[in-house]
């Protein structure tokens, strides 16, 4: 999918990146990590075509369609409609249930889905472009920080639609746990090298040593009295520990999603039940506009749309949740 070959960057002759050799498949999903500064935003800007190499050669494969998810990303969405309305537009070839489930599936459920542009915060914001990179079917996504603006919530529907994208990815980010359950290689890139691993980052950690992606680890270990001078990375038990408060929050999170799909399942099938009774009236069709009906059955279908993708929700959490409780 791609290929770099000797690709160096640099910015006021201060070197960025340096000989660069990469050839990544199809179907990888690719972590690119390192300390700030270190060109990991410059490589990926690169490979889209954003900046341009000082030297080496960038190469895409044959029939490859890029989608980018850059880190400034708030000037992408203007317009005084909803987000339905913007991703339809841009969607016009999809129907309301295709448009509606991508949304669903970034946590714009229900009347979320109507509200304005000028309204949305930065991590619903963040949402709705990365559903927008979905319905566009690239077979590359270039994901820089996608996390940044992204509570916890919105990290797990993303890391969920990312394990089951069918092609390449290519990413940065600073969460462990984000480039833990998504990435199957590690590019780890310092002043002059870069590291290539293929395998998931738990085997990177276990064959390269400290983790530093996520400050929480780092902080730890400094209160575990890590605070000698020595700079070999966090220690197990402090590693562990984080391990165990990352679990607990976990296990909330998923808790309190159940809870709020059951009531939203709850709250779509009483509005189904609703509109079927009113259906069952035997005055119904002769007391109501056609123009009504064809109204009101297109909204039934659009219930039915979002209650079948609820309940697949619900029970893909439940069963997280179910299954992170067992392993405690």
């Amino acid at each position: 999918m791609v290929t770099l070959a000797g690709v160096a960057k640099a910015f006021q002759n201060r070197p960025v990146l340096g000989g660069v050799n990469v050839t990544i498949d199809r179907g990888e999903r690719v972590a690119v990590i390192g300390p700030n500064g270190v060109g990991k935003s410059t490589l990926l800007k690169i490979i889209v075509g954003a900046l341009a190499p000082d030297a080496g050669s960038l190469k895409l494969g044959y029939e490859v369609h890029l989608g980018y998810f850059a880190q400034d990303h708030h000037e992408l969405l203007k317009g005084e409609g909803s987000a339905y309305d913007w991703l339809q537009a841009g969607n016009a070839a999809e129907d309301i249930g295709t448009v509606r489930g991508a949304l669903g599936r970034v946590l714009f459920s229900g009347d979320d889905a109507l509200k304005r542009l000028r309204a949305l915060s930065g991590g619903e914001s963040a949402r709705l472009l990365l559903a927008a990179l979905m319905l566009r079917k690239d077979n590359l996504l270039v994901l820089d920080e996608p996390t940044n603006h992204l509570d916890m919530e919105g990290r797990e529907a993303l890391m969920k639609a990312l394990r089951t994208y069918p092609g390449t990815l290519i990413f940065v980010s600073h969460d462990r746990h984000f480039v833990s359950e998504v990435a199957t290689r590690i590019l780890s890139l310092a002043p002059g090298s870069v590291e290539d691993f293929v395998g998931r980052y738990d085997d990177y950690l276990r064959e390269q040593g400290a983790d530093w992606l996520d400050a929480a680890t780092a902080k730890a270990a400094r209160a575990q009295g890590n605070d000698n001078g020595s700079r070999s990375g966090p220690s197990p038990s402090a590693l562990a520990f984080v391990d165990r408060k990352e679990r607990r929050r976990e296990e909330a999170r998923l808790r309190k999603a159940v809870e709020r799909l059951e009531a939203r399942v709850g709250k779509l099938e009483r509005a189904l039940a609703e509109t079927d009774r009113r259906c069952a009236d035997p005055d119904y069709f002769q007391g109501t506009p056609w123009p009504e009906v064809q109204e009101q059955q297109r909204a039934r279908k659009e219930q039915e749309t979002e209650l079948r993708a609820a309940i697949a929700e619900w029970e893909s959490t439940a069963k997280a949740l179910e299954s992170l409780q067992q392993a405690s």
